[in-house]
C-alpha cells in the first residue's frame, strides 16, 4: 500500500515484469489519493481478493506458488492474519524470494509501528538543514524517502529474482525506511584529529549555500539557478555578471530572467530557470520529452489518457515500453485466476461467495 511498497514492482513490470497487485475489496487505501496511486501502480494487474476469508487460501497459495517474487510493505503482525508472514510464504513456494520494506526493521522494539515520510526525514534532521542557518526547521513534503525507500527496495529485489533463477534456495530482503534514511542523514567525515570535514548549509534567506550555488530573482521577478563549482565555471558567471560575487544578485535583478540565462549559458555557466507553475507544461508540452519516452500516455478505463512521467532507462536496441496503466481495482481478477488454472464456474463461485471482486 502507499508508496514505498508498491512503487519497486511498478518499477520492475515498466521493464517488463508480469506483476500481480493483491488488492481488498475494498482497495488499495491510497486509491482515494488518486495522484498517489496513479505514480506507483502502473504496470500491473489488478487482483481484488478478500484474504481474510479461509476460502481465499487457495487462490493466494496458487499465486505465490506460481511467483518468483513477492514483496509486501505491510506490518507484521496484519500480514500474518492474511497469510502473508514469511514462514507461510516460504511454506507455499520454498523457491520463492520474498522482499520486504518495513518503517524501522524488524530488530527493533518499533518492528511493528507504522512509518511515514515526514517522520524519517524529521529524524535525520533534514527539517533543520533545509530551514536554513538559525531558522526554526521546517516541514518537507513527503514523499522523499517514500520514492528513496523504494527504488532501494527495487534495486535490491532485482538481485534477489537474480538469486532464484540462478537456482539458490528462497531468499528473504528486509529494507526499512529507517535504513534509507540513515544513508541520507549526513555527508560528513570525521577526521582522524576529530574534526569534521567542511560542507554546505543553506543560508538563512533559503536561496543557496553561496554566491556560486544559489538561486536569484531576476528583474522580472522570475528567478535563475546557478550552481558554478569549478574555475571555469566561476570565470564564465563572472564575465556575465562582473568581477566581485558581491554584485551578483544586482547584475541578476537588473535583467530579465531569459536574458540573463541565454548569456549565462553562451558564457558556459551551469544555470537554469526556477519554475514552478509552468514546470509540468515545459516537460509535457515538448516533443522531444514524448520522443525520448520521459512522457509516456496509456489508456485508463477511469480516467482515459493518462500521461506521466515515463521511461527512466535507455537500453539501446533494447525496446522498454509502458503500455498499462494504473489498474482499476480487480481489473484484472478473472484474467489472472484463469491464469492461475481456476475454471469460469470456479470463479463465479468465488466472486458469489464476495471472495474476490
Amino acid at each position: 500500500m502507499y508508496l514505498a511498497g508498491p512503487l519497486g514492482p511498478s518499477l520492475m513490470g515498466d521493464l517488463g515484469a508480469n506483476v500481480i497487485k493483491i488488492e481488498a475489496l475494498t482497495g488499495d487505501r491510497i486509491r482515494f489519493l488518486h495522484r498517489f496511486y496513479q505514480a506507483a501502480h502502473r504496470s500491473k494487474r489488478s487482483v481484488a481478493i478478500d484474504l481474510t476469508r479461509p476460502e481465499a487460501k487457495p487462490i493466494l497459495a496458487r499465486i505465490i506458488g506460481w511467483a518468483e517474487v513477492v514483496h509486501h510493505n505491510m506490518r507484521f503482525k496484519g500480514a500474518d492474519k492474511l497469510g502473508l508472514s514469511e514462514e507461510n510464504i516460504l511454506s507455499l513456494n520454498p523457491k520463492v524470494g520474498f522482499s520486504y520494506v518495513s518503517a524501522y526493521g524488524q530488530k527493533c522494539y518499533r518492528r511493528y509501528w507504522p512509518g511515514f515520510d515526514t517522520i524519517f526525514t524529521a529524524a535525520a534532521g533534514w527539517q533543520f538543514e533545509c530551514a536554513g542557518e538559525g531558522n526554526q526547521p521546517m516541514t518537507l513534503r513527503p514523499g522523499y524517502t517514500d520514492i528513496l525507500s523504494a527504488q532501494s527496495c527495487f534495486v535490491a529485489t532485482m538481485a534477489l529474482l537474480y538469486a532464484q533463477r540462478a537456482g539458490f534456495p528462497g531468499r528473504v530482503l528486509h529494507s526499512s525506511m529507517l535504513g534509507m534514511i540513515s544513508m541520507m542523514q549526513g555527508e560528513l567525515l570525521v577526521l582522524a584529529d576529530g574534526s569534521l570535514t567542511e560542507t554546505y548549509h543553506l543560508t538563512q534567506d533559503q536561496t543557496g549555500y553561496s554566491p556560486w550555488h544559489r538561486i536569484y530573482p531576476a528583474g522580472d521577478g522570475a528567478w535563475v539557478a546557478v550552481a558554478a563549482f569549478g574555475d571555469e565555471a566561476r570565470a564564465a558567471m563572472r564575465a556575465v555578471l562582473g568581477a566581485d560575487e558581491a554584485g551578483f544578485a544586482a547584475a541578476i535583478g537588473g535583467r530579465p530572467a531569459a536574458e540573463v540565462l541565454a548569456a549565462l549559458e553562451a558564457a558556459g555557466a551551469p544555470c537554469d530557470a526556477v519554475f514552478y507553475d509552468n514546470a509540468m507544461h515545459r516537460l509535457f508540452d515538448d516533443p522531444l520529452s514524448k520522443e525520448l519516452g520521459l512522457i509516456v500516455g496509456t489508456e485508463s478505463p477511469t480516467y482515459g489518457l493518462i500521461e506521466q512521467p515515463g521511461i527512466y532507462w535507455d537500453m539501446g536496441d533494447v525496446p522498454v515500453e509502458i503500455t498499462q496503466a494504473s489498474p482499476d481495482l480487480g481489473q484484472h481478477t478473472d484474467a489472472v485466476m484463469r491464469d492461475l488454472g481456476f475454471s469460469d464456474e470456479e470463479i463465479a463461485g468465488f466472486r458469489a461467495q464476495k471472495v474476490i471482486a
